[in-house]
């Protein structure tokens, strides 16, 4: 039986026919004789062929680790060891010489089957890839088409000419008679609709309540070319932001204000401020009101902004001055809260208890207890997968100052985390600009 050798060293085959056509040539007797010389001249040429092969296909048995020897061995070898192209070539070969020299040139045609398979493997191997270059359009997108929001350059020319007037007796009439989003967001469904009929508005029960608002402001935009708008800047990961309300908790809404990038970058607005300022309404195939000009951010001049300390590089100390939340002599336990825990500015607070112990209700007292000992401190209550009727007697139950933000229990996780980021970039804002904030938060 005829056998070819290889020995891999460092990706490289070395083959030695001698040795093979030592073993292939054996002793005849008798009738064998005449058999064995034809055997052995059709194996010289049967090695000679193998020895090629196994030459161009050394450095796949080397990498496989498994194929020391070709011939038969080695197309039983490569049939096992490989994928079906590379097990069919070496089966074949190995029929078409199994009668005469035991399949020598099998071991060749399972090694070249090999290597085809090893660079069709190579070739796909890239375009396995392709489905993962589908993350960055996917979460790290607002999902916003483009043709819907206004055109940055025309904001910026129109922003140009708004500025003309800023300062003259008009434009401080047209801010003082405006009517703002947030008044409207405010307002009870039955007197909007009212409001809405006066405006001469058709069909005002069948929209919802963020789209009757954006119907107003439609209208009266129409009539007056100057109108204002607030909100808090949320900034989406293509650059451009749009001014939230706090009366929506933050959701995503058809009045929402878009602000440019721009204006953004300019300006050096961060996420969570408050800001106002004169806007337009949407044309053509718009979805959006635009932010044209910032009157104010956070209450302050937009000027001041540019000169505002960083969150992160401020210096964290320990608490300094408490907070009493002592009111009234038959409210006992926010007296209870100064005598055994009581609360420092800058101090982290965390209340442990079994279900239906009426935390709710403590968290109530002392939002309560702070807005009325405290009136300059910004108080931001963040409900976290509430039930809606706690939501609304929360908003009941406290003052009018106090900013309640919730999402239901009803909404899905990357709701609480939207609302919980907005919630904490807006304290981080009112510190840089030197207010005292206190967050309740209750999940």
């Amino acid at each position: 039986m005829a056998k070819s050798t290889t020995s891999a060293v460092a990706g490289k085959s070395e083959s030695t026919p001698r040795t093979t056509r030592k073993k292939t040539t054996r002793k005849a007797t008798g009738d064998d004789k005449p058999r064995a010389e034809e055997a052995a001249s059709r194996s010289s040429s049967s090695s000679s062929t193998s020895s090629a092969s196994s030459s161009s296909g050394g450095q796949s048995s080397s990498q496989n680790s498994g194929g020391g020897n070709s011939g038969g061995g080695g197309g039983g070898g490569g049939d096992h060891r490989d994928s079906s192209s590379s097990s069919g070539g070496g089966h074949q070969g190995g029929h078409q010489n199994r009668p005469q020299s035991g399949g020598g040139g099998g071991g060749g045609g399972g090694d070249q089957g090999q290597g085809k398979k090893r660079r069709k493997k190579k070739k796909k191997r890239p375009g396995s890839g392709g489905p993962g270059g589908q993350g960055p359009s996917g979460s790290g997108s607002s999902g916003i088409p483009s043709s819907v929001l206004p055109n940055d350059a025309d904001l910026d020319r129109e922003a140009a000419e708004l500025e003309q007037i800023v300062g003259t007796r008009e434009y401080k009439e047209a801010n003082k008679n405006a009517v703002h989003i947030a008044e409207l967001q405010k307002m009870p469904i039955e007197e909007l609709h009212t409001f809405a009929e006066e405006q001469d508005l058709e069909d005002v029960h069948k929209l919802p309540k963020q789209d009757l608002i954006f119907q107003i402001l439609k209208k009266r935009a129409a009539e007056n070319e100057l109108m204002f708008g607030e909100g808090t800047l949320e900034v989406m990961p293509e650059g451009y932001g749009f001014l939230r309300s706090p009366e929506c908790s933050y959701l995503a809404a058809p009045d929402d204000i878009y602000v440019s990038p721009s204006q953004i970058r300019r300006m050096g607005l961060r996420k969570g401020m408050e800001i106002t300022g004169a806007i337009r309404p949407p044309r053509e195939n718009e979805r959006y009101f635009a932010l044209l000009r910032v009157d104010s951010v956070n209450g302050r001049e937009a000027a001041v902004v540019r000169t505002l300390p960083i969150f992160e590089d401020l210096t964290p100390l320990h608490p300094e001055e408490r907070y009493v939340l002592e009111t009234e002599p038959g409210i006992i336990e926010t007296r209870v809260i100064d005598l055994v825990a009581p609360i420092g500015r800058g101090q982290r607070g965390l209340i442990v208890a079994p279900p239906r112990t009426g935390k709710t209700v403590l968290l109530q007292r002392m939002t309560r207890a702070i807005s009325q000992n405290y009136p300059g401190t910004k108080i931001i209550v963040l409900l976290i997968d509430e039930r809606p009727e706690e939501v609304t007697d929360f908003r009941r139950n406290t003052a009018e100052a106090v900013e309640v933000v919730a999402s239901t229990f009803d909404e899905d996780s990357g709701r609480h985390v939207q609302v919980a980021e907005m919630v904490i970039e807006k304290a981080r804002r009112w510190v840089e600009f030197g207010e005292h904030v206190v967050i309740l938060l209750d999940s």
